[in-house]
């Protein structure tokens, strides 16, 4: 909604939400990309939406790869997700997506989110759909160049 207030318009954030990583879609005909590992658990519509994330995040890594110097360093914070109760381990798919793109990880910390510090209001119960929210997230580092350690 923060869009809207800097004067999107409701038709063109629609059209830039359906072109967004994570967009709820199935990958472009005859794109040539990441494909995400197989989910048990998912259905053939989920994991077509699995594999569109892991395409999107290809492209994604090969445009910060061009961005960043030789010696350029970037942090992703990102939330392993859980699609009708089955966990998707997004960072997996990230890290896969930046070494196919000239990254070497770095370092990587995983780290409790609390459920007062989220975006969304906190659940009401333990067992309701929001509860099974992301609780964790995970914190990478990633470098173009193996040398250079900090």
């Amino acid at each position: 909604m923060s869009l809207v207030w800097l004067g999107f318009q409701i038709q063109q954030l629609s059209k830039l939400r359906s072109n967004s990583v994570g967009a709820e879609r199935y990958p472009e005909k005859g794109a040539e990309s990441l494909s995400a590992p197989r989910v048990s658990g998912l259905s053939e519509r989920q994991q077509g939406m699995l594999d569109r994330y892991a395409g999107d995040t290809d492209v994604l890594m090969g445009q910060l790869a061009e961005a960043l110097s030789p010696e350029g360093e970037a942090a992703l914070v990102v939330g392993d997700s859980t699609l009708n109760g089955v966990l998707v381990h997004n960072s997996e798919i990230i890290q896969e997506a930046a070494e196919r793109n000239g990254f070497f990880l770095a370092d990587r910390k995983t780290r409790p989110l609390p459920t007062s510090s989220r975006y969304l209001p906190p659940p009401a119960s333990t067992s309701g759909a929001l509860s099974k929210r992301m609780r964790h997230e995970v914190v990478m580092r990633f470098r173009r160049s193996q040398s250079g350690s900090r």
